[in-house]
């Protein structure tokens, strides 16, 4: 009699090829996507693969800054269309005139709730969108905000609070870095450097830059009060005792 054949599952071949994470997006938007602004969703894609809140500073260079605006305009749409349905969006742009040639009436009559869940606030109203809550906010040209950076400021305190840390939340910011600015408020947030800081001026190994406390978080500290006729408490967490050898 013949032997039964034993089958052994094969395991499958790593892949040699790097992921092309903007290819999602790229094909419902339905254009070729420009180098830079690949680069960028790559990188915010590469994050959300990942389970990460997506958060990146970009400084873009001056000669693709229009396409890079159209297409993270088209790609925080997309976000919310087809990623995160129904979810609010914030975008802030330098007027409403401009907020309006990037994002007409005719691609916001797409989104499942087009009343309710476009933001769009100029650089001149940072009020607008205090107190409001979302899980998706871009910020254009974050260089060319008046009072020398002044209203970029209270932009970035009006919607850091309002985005929480989950991984389906972003934040874009973008903008052109100048080195010898020394009083911009978009230029302190690139020296700092808390947020990943995405330079397309550098090649793309080179351009992601990043401090070590970025991503450490601090623990809160803890208040032990103790009587003042009685000895002070231990303290929360008590190091490890040691074993004394005679």
């Amino acid at each position: 009699m013949f032997a039964r054949r034993q089958f052994t599952p094969q395991r499958p071949r790593p892949v040699l090829f790097p992921r092309d994470y903007a290819a999602q997006f790229e094909r419902w938007a339905g254009y070729r996507l420009h180098p830079h602004a690949r680069r960028v969703v790559a990188f915010i894609e590469r994050q959300r693969a990942r389970r990460q809140p997506q958060r990146v500073i970009v400084s873009n260079d001056p000669a693709s800054t229009d396409i890079l605006r159209a297409t993270l305009a088209d790609y925080i749409r997309w976000r919310a269309a087809v990623v995160q349905p129904g979810d609010s969006f914030c975008v802030v742009g330098r007027s409403r005139a401009d907020i309006s040639r990037i994002l007409p009436k005719r691609k916001l009559s797409v989104l499942p709730d087009p009343r309710w869940q476009p933001i769009l606030v100029s650089s001149r109203t940072p009020d607008h969108c205090r107190g409001l809550n979302f899980r998706l906010a871009l910020i254009l040209d974050g260089d060319c905000f008046p009072h020398r950076g002044r209203a970029l400021e209270q932009h970035w305190r009006a919607i850091l609070p309002a985005i929480d840390l989950g991984p389906q939340s972003l934040l874009i910011l973008c903008g052109t870095y100048r080195s010898r600015t020394r009083v911009n408020y978009f230029a302190r947030l690139v020296r700092q450097a808390r947020l990943p800081v995405l330079d397309l001026g550098l090649p793309p190994d080179e351009s992601v830059r990043q401090s070590a406390s970025a991503a450490v978080i601090q623990p809160p500290m803890v208040m032990m009060l103790h009587h003042p006729g009685r000895p002070p408490l231990p303290p929360p967490i008590s190091p490890p005792r040691q074993a004394f050898l005679s």
